[in-house]
């Protein structure tokens, strides 16, 4: 099984760096060929009103589609939830073609907890760039891992 995993965070702007960090994450797709690249962005300290904001995360999922290239499967599904004030918020599911964007806005404590999940490649530390701009958020954490088997032959089954 291969496993690649790579941590970013950063307070205030995006560092200098995440255009070469992105480019060392690519490379490693594209040498390892996993099934998909999936990155866990963590948004801390947004703006209150854009994290409740439903035409502001309709038009943010789909800014990133476009910046990533990445074909939407129908509208953004955009429910809010949490009878309890720790957890209520909205909940976003945007297919795609080669997967999922999935988040959840937490209305109390004003962050975002987002995930992208494509078996194409996609620069994963400028999507977390791009979705901090969104909800101006202070605070960023982003966790990506390949997913999927390694390449190696599988056995084969009968089926008889």
């Amino acid at each position: 099984m291969m496993t690649f995993v790579w941590h970013a965070d950063w307070s205030g702007e995006p560092r200098a760096s995440i255009h070469e960090e992105d480019a060392k994450v690519l490379l490693a797709f594209q040498r390892q060929q996993p099934w998909g690249l999936d990155a866990a962005i963590d948004l801390f300290d947004c703006d209150p009103e854009l994290v409740r904001d439903p035409s502001v995360i309709r038009a943010c999922v789909m800014d990133v589609c476009e910046q990533i290239q990445m074909k939407r499967y129908g509208e953004p599904q955009l429910v809010r939830f949490g009878d309890d004030p720790r957890v209520r918020g909205y909940t976003l599911v945007q297919l795609i073609e080669t997967s999922a964007i999935t988040a959840h806005f937490i209305e109390q404590a004003n962050a975002v907890c987002l995930n992208v999940f494509s078996c194409s490649p996609y620069r994963p530390l400028q999507t977390t760039a791009l979705c901090q701009q969104w909800f101006r958020a202070r605070e960023v954490a982003v966790s990506m891992v390949f997913r999927g088997p390694d390449q190696r032959e599988l056995p084969q089954h009968d089926d008889a």
